[in-house]
C-alpha cells in the first residue's frame, strides 16, 4: 500500500432507500458518495433493507458497483417479502447483517467513519454504540425538518423529542442542506458537534448534449403527489398562457401511481388541456438528463411551506445543469443561490399569476432567456457540482475524524 493510498478515508454510508435506483434521495446519495469518492476516498453504500416490491421491482443487483460506487444490501433479496411478521423479521435481520458487514469491513481496513442516512432512535442508538466501541465516527444528514417525518400522534411526538433531545447528542459531525436546517438544529446537537451545509448536488458531465434538439414545451421532473412541489400551481400558470402560445405543451415527468392522479388529470380535463399536459410517467435516472436537456423552460412551482422553507430540492440543480431557463419560486434558500432575470426566473410562492407572466417573460424574451440559461448552467458548475462539494465535505470529515 503506497502512501497516497494510506491517506485515503474509508467512509460507509448507511441507508434504507433504494440503490442505485430510487428517490431523490437516492440521487443525492450518488453524488454524495462520487463527490467523495473524487476527493480520495473510499466509500461503500450499505443498504440494511429490502427495498423492493415484488409488483414493482427496479433494483435487481443485491451486491454490485454503480458509477463507481460499491454497494451491498445486507438482505438475501433486495425484494421485501409479503406478510407484516417476516417483514420485521427481515428488517431486523438486515441491521443485524449491517452490523456484521461493517465490523468486517473495519477489521479488513479501518472505517474513518460511517454515514448515517437512517433517522429511527433505536437503529441510531445502536449505531452511536457500535461506533464508539469501534473507534469510527458517526455522522448524519438531514435534509427537511425533523417533525415532518414524525406523525402528529403523542407517540410520534415522543419519538421526535427523543431524536432531538437524545440522539441528535449522538452524532460526530452533522450535515444539513440549508441554512434554516442548520439554526434549527444547531439547539439539539453537543456545542462542539461541527456542521456542514451541503447544498443541492449535481453530476454537470451528464447534462452535457451540445447538439440536443430543444422542443417547445415546459418540463417538471418530480413528485407530483400533494402540494409540496407545486404540480396544480404550475398548471394553472400553464392554463393561463396556453392559449396564446399554441406550440407550447407542458410535460409533467414523474410517476403517476398515486391515489391523487386521478383528480390532477379532472383538473387539466377541466381546463381542457387533455392534449397538452403530458404525464409521461416515470424516467429512469439514465434517461432524465435528456428529457430536461431537450425542453424550453423547466419549471417549479413549490408554494411556501414548512418543507420548502428547510429543504431544498434536488432537481433544481438539474434543471440549472441543463443551460434552460428555470422558473422556480423563491422559497428557502433558493434566493441565496440564484437571482432573478440574472441567472433564473423567481417568482413569488403560491402566486399563480405571477408564475403565468415569468413563463409569458421567457417565452417572449428568446435570447435574455438563453443568458439566464447560461448563467445558471455556469452557476450549477461553480457551486452545485459534485465534485466541488465532494472536495468540500471530504476535507471537513477529514477534520472531524482527526478531532480538528
Amino acid at each position: 500500500m503506497d502512501s497516497s493510498e494510506k491517506s485515503k478515508m474509508k467512509i460507509v454510508i448507511v441507508t434504507n432507500y433504494p440503490f442505485p435506483y430510487g428517490l431523490a434521495q437516492t440521487n443525492r446519495l450518488i453524488a454524495t458518495a462520487k463527490g467523495l469518492i473524487h476527493a480520495s476516498s473510499d466509500v461503500k453504500v450499505i443498504i440494511t433493507k429490502a427495498t423492493e416490491t415484488h409488483e414493482k421491482t427496479i433494483n435487481f443487483d443485491r451486491i454490485g458497483n454503480y458509477e463507481g460506487i460499491n454497494f451491498e444490501y445486507t438482505l438475501p433479496s433486495t425484494i421485501r417479502p409479503k406478510g407484516v411478521t417476516r417483514r420485521t423479521y427481515w428488517f431486523l435481520k438486515g441491521l443485524y447483517c449491517s452490523f456484521r458487514l461493517i465490523a468486517k469491513e473495519h477489521k479488513k481496513e479501518k472505517i474513518d467513519a460511517i454515514f448515517l442516512g437512517i433517522t429511527f432512535n433505536l437503529v441510531s442508538f445502536f449505531f452511536f454504540v457500535f461506533c464508539r466501541l469501534h473507534n469510527i465516527k458517526l455522522l448524519q444528514e438531514r435534509s427537511e425538518y425533523p417533525f415532518l417525518s414524525y406523525s402528529k400522534s403523542m407517540i410520534g411526538r415522543i419519538k421526535l423529542n427523543i431524536y432531538l433531545r437524545l440522539i441528535c447528542k449522538f452524532f460526530d459531525g452533522f450535515v444539513v442542506i440549508s441554512k434554516p436546517l442548520k439554526s434549527y438544529f444547531s439547539k439539539y446537537l453537543r456545542k462542539d458537534t461541527p456542521t456542514f451545509l451541503l447544498p443541492i448536488l449535481v453530476e454537470t458531465e451528464r447534462f452535457n448534449f451540445p447538439e440536443i434538439t430543444i422542443q417547445p414545451r415546459i418540463s417538471y421532473c418530480g413528485s407530483m403527489q400533494g402540494e409540496k412541489d407545486g404540480v396544480p400551481i404550475l398548471i394553472e400558470a400553464f392554463a393561463k398562457i396556453a392559449d396564446k402560445y399554441l406550440e407550447i405543451n407542458l410535460y409533467l415527468i414523474g410517476d403517476n401511481e398515486f391515489s391523487g392522479f386521478t383528480l390532477l388529470k379532472e383538473r387539466v380535463s377541466a381546463l381542457n388541456l387533455e392534449k397538452r399536459v403530458i404525464f409521461t410517467g416515470r424516467v429512469e435516472r439514465e434517461q432524465m438528463p435528456e428529457k430536461l436537456s431537450e425542453s424550453l423552460i423547466l419549471a417549479l412551482a413549490r408554494p411556501f411551506t414548512k418543507q420548502a422553507e428547510g429543504g431544498v430540492p434536488t432537481k433544481l440543480g438539474e434543471y440549472l445543469a441543463t443551460g434552460r431557463i428555470t422558473i422556480v419560486t423563491a422559497v428557502g434558500d433558493i434566493p441565496d443561490y440564484l437571482s432573478h432575470k440574472v441567472n433564473a426566473l423567481l417568482p413569488a410562492p403560491g402566486d399563480v399569476d405571477d408564475f403565468a407572466a415569468n413563463i409569458e417573460f421567457a417565452l417572449e424574451n428568446n435570447e435574455l432567456s438563453k443568458n439566464i440559461g447560461e448563467q445558471g448552467r455556469i452557476l450549477a458548475h461553480n457551486v452545485f457540482d459534485y465534485k466541488t462539494q465532494g472536495t468540500l465535505l471530504f476535507e471537513w470529515i477529514n477534520k472531524v475524524c482527526k478531532g480538528d
